[in-house]
């Protein structure tokens, strides 16, 4: 009998090369991933982010747009996450005339104090012309990730006779998840002393 020992070498060498290219590949798929996976992670946060502030600037421009037409309403979806709005007159919510949303990330955006996003002119008040809102943005880490808050905060604007206009936000709700906010205008009316003008909008999120 005669055995063929260089066949069986050889099989066994193909056996063995096959392993090797599995390992290989196996290797390479788990460094892919590795480093793949934070950066589709922060480029889901980021459209994530795009998709928020662009609800935030939809809704201030519509809001922008009653107050100045002096009537008129909107209804907007709510595209993630979660809005609380804080009516003018809630004096002892240091937020309030304003809309805040938030929304859970898996990467860290705007993490510790407030940064502005959209807004050329800064401050609690303004020149008059200018935005008559100020959008800012802040991230707080948590056990499942960032907690994204994006504001949107009505502000007075200053004439140069040193009159006053605002708009002010009021609400028959506080807080909704993703479905949607209603704006529609309510009335203007001047301050006791006369030099404040304030524009009310109604805002309910369900």
């Amino acid at each position: 009998m005669v055995h063929r020992v260089g066949h069986g070498l050889a099989a066994q060498a193909d056996v063995l090369a096959i392993i090797m290219i599995v390992g290989i590949v196996t290797a390479l798929t788990g460094a892919a991933y590795m480093w793949g996976a934070p950066l589709i992670d922060k480029r889901s946060a980021f459209t994530d982010y795009k998709i928020a502030e662009g609800f935030i600037l939809d809704l201030d421009k519509k809001i922008t747009e009653i107050a100045g037409s002096g009537g008129g309403e909107a209804n907007i979806d709510i595209p993630t996450g979660y809005v609380r709005v804080v009516p003018h007159d809630d004096e002892n919510d240091a937020n309030n005339n304003s809309i805040i949303l938030e929304f859970v990330s898996k990467q860290p955006l705007a993490i510790g104090g407030d940064s502005y996003a959209r807004t050329t002119v800064l401050g609690d008040t303004a020149p008059y012309g200018s935005e008559p809102r100020v959008i800012s943005v802040k991230g707080a880490g948590t056990g499942n990730g960032y907690i994204i808050t994006i504001k949107l905060r009505y502000r007075e604007l200053l004439s140069p006779n040193g009159a006053k206009s605002v708009i002010a936000l009021s609400t028959d709700s506080t807080q909704g998840k993703s479905k949607s906010a209603q704006a529609n205008y309510i009335k203007a009316n001047q301050s006791a002393d006369g030099l404040t003008q304030y524009t009310w909008i109604n805002v309910n999120v369900q």
